[in-house]
């Protein structure tokens, strides 16, 4: 083998370096170019939609009640110290769904509630507080025939004198309680106002 001759080689190197420069303008100038044609087209602004008011949103209210409010209590004895715990922690079940963000717990806590204010509405029949908590409560699970046959039942606890005053204290209280929102006129003209 014999030494190269240091004048082969740099008679080859410029054509090599136009050679990559070529190949490299030729790749460059195809890399620039739009891949599927011309400038893309603007986007269209999306439009805004205004949310519907909730007054707009039916609420699928219950407007029949199977239970029978206003059935004979001659024979019944009030015990109001055994109804008092169960309204106690019907309140309390009441106010746990009131707090509860997840709408499962909520629906289970407000019949768990009911079943306690049926309860003690069973133990002490006679109770405006108690028929007016079980209202609201049906008023909560959207049960509208009973709460209303309960604001009724409320109006003739009035006209017994013995439960006058705790009666017309509770509708009352039913005047500005939220849970007949829903319902307000319907509510209004059950307890006579």
């Amino acid at each position: 083998m014999t030494a190269p001759r240091p004048g082969r080689y740099r008679r080859g190197v410029p054509r090599l370096v136009a050679l990559v420069v070529a190949l490299g303008l030729g790749v460059g100038a195809l890399g620039c170019a739009p891949l599927y044609g011309g400038k893309a087209e603007p986007l269209s602004k999306l439009k805004k939609k205004k949310a519907p008011p909730e007054s707009e949103v039916a609420i699928p209210w219950d407007e029949e009640c199977k239970v029978d409010f206003f059935g004979d209590g001659a024979k019944f004895r009030p015990r109001p110290q055994d109804a008092a715990p169960l309204f106690e922690s019907g309140q309390a079940a009441m106010t746990q769904a009131d707090r509860s963000p997840d709408p499962a717990a909520k629906g289970v806590l407000i019949v768990d509630a009911l079943n306690k204010f049926k309860n003690a509405l069973t133990k002490d029949p006679y109770n405006a507080e108690i028929t007016l908590a079980l209202a609201a409560g049906y008023a909560r699970a959207l049960k509208k025939g009973c709460a209303l046959a309960l604001l009724k039942r409320l109006v003739e606890l009035e006209g017994h004198p013995d439960y006058e005053s705790a009666a017309r204290r509770m509708i009352g209280s039913a005047q500005s309680e939220g849970a007949f929102g829903g319902f307000r006129k319907e509510s209004d003209a059950a307890v006579g106002h």
